[in-house]
């Protein structure tokens, strides 16, 4: 008789999913937090265009450059706390020592939190380009699909470094405080509200390589000038470093207690 049963990887996805739609916090951070930054940054600032920095020369109106800044925020935010944030819950409530008696690999756990991640983003991306285009008529330039697909990426990028995070972390204020130590920076200096090209110059080589100063410019090139996935390659393969080495380093040093 043909065997039906789900595969470890995808049990684990699918049972992570349900504990997301339990949590109220959670669709709260994922859906309505971005519409009401949105609307509240798109209602103070529409109108005149943001200014490029290296020709003086208006661009585009500021809730154009400000939305895709948005989708990274929201993409870095919501997969360090999906991810890192779920690792240390589990291990607060002893269900990791549990599944350690399974036969689970840890590898398929730390996925399939990766793998849920993905499941729920799209939605989450749509509804703010929808939102900014129906109440202030931003748009995506180039193609939707390497829009999704650049986020997608930034998603699983952001993912492996929250693993890398919460691999040995004990309690949720401990994970609170490694996740804010990482993320605060990257709000600030990654060009999500205004160009992190106001930041001096000596700066300028370490902010260029951040994953979210990577992924902005990503969605920027594709949202304002039509990029294509070929154009924002470079941004791209960066990203993936970031999540290859921050999984390969986070499962290295998991701990299971």
């Amino acid at each position: 008789m043909r065997d039906t049963r789900l595969h470890p990887l995808l049990r684990l996805t699918q049972m992570r999913l349900r504990e997301i739609a339990r949590e109220p916090g959670t669709l709260f951070w994922i859906f309505a937090f971005p519409f009401l930054l949105t609307v509240g940054l798109g209602l103070a600032f529409r109108g005149p265009g943001v200014h490029d920095e290296a020709s003086a020369a208006p661009t585009a109106g500021y809730v154009d450059f400000l939305v895709p800044g948005l989708v990274g925020m929201n993409v870095m935010s919501g997969s360090m706390w999906a991810v890192g944030w779920a690792i240390v819950n589990l291990r607060v409530r002893k269900l990791l020592k549990r599944l350690l008696a399974t036969p689970l690999r840890r590898g398929h756990l730390l996925l399939s939190l990766m793998l849920s991640r993905l499941v729920v983003l799209p939605c989450e991306i749509a509804s703010i380009l929808l939102l900014s285009r129906l109440l202030f008529g931003a748009r995506v330039s180039g193609s939707l699909v390497a829009f999704m697909a650049v986020a997608a990426l930034g998603a699983l990028a952001f993912g492996g470094l929250a693993i890398l995070v919460a691999c040995r972390a004990q309690s949720i204020e401990a994970v609170t405080g490694l996740m804010n130590t990482v993320m605060l920076p990257m709000f600030v200096t990654s060009g999500v509200f205004f160009s992190s090209a106001r930041f001096p110059a000596v700066l300028q080589p370490l902010i260029s390589v951040l994953p979210l100063s990577v992924l902005n410019q990503a969605l920027r090139a594709i949202a304002l000038e039509g990029a294509t996935l070929g154009t924002v390659g470079v941004p791209c393969a960066i990203l993936a470093g970031w999540g290859l080495a921050g999984f390969a380093a986070g499962l290295r040093a998991f701990r299971w207690s």
